[in-house]
């Protein structure tokens, strides 16, 4: 699997996205606020992280750019949000890569995900 070292961007684990979604709902904020993972990391990199933490093998991705494929539209390099705002704002703590991995990998262990 090729995966680019040139895209980066801020992922987020849609359980502490649906906490913060929860949070900003009861507490009615407003205006416009930028959620994402508070760590920045490349597209190849987070593969390789994931593939670490699931025992995984990582040597199965390969590292690649998007100078690779011949996209039909342009694309960003640097696809990260600012999320100053939101961790200002919020008490739902935005987490971390490994932090959200390893929460998913609990969630996938303790069958929390039903069919």
């Amino acid at each position: 699997m090729l995966l680019f070292k040139d895209i980066i961007f801020n992922p987020i684990l849609v359980n502490n996205l649906s906490d913060v979604i929860i949070e900003v709902i009861e507490r009615d904020i407003n205006g416009i606020l930028n959620v994402g993972g508070c760590e920045k990391i490349s597209k190849y990199d987070f593969g390789k992280k994931i593939s670490r933490v699931f025992g995984l093998d990582e040597n199965l991705i390969k590292p690649g750019t998007s100078e690779d494929i011949k996209f039909t539209a342009k694309r960003p390099k640097n696809t990260t949000i600012n999320i100053n705002k939101a961790k200002d704002i919020l008490n739902t703590k935005l987490l971390n890569i490994n932090e959200s991995l390893e929460l998913m990998k609990k969630i996938i262990k303790t069958n929390w995900l039903k069919d």
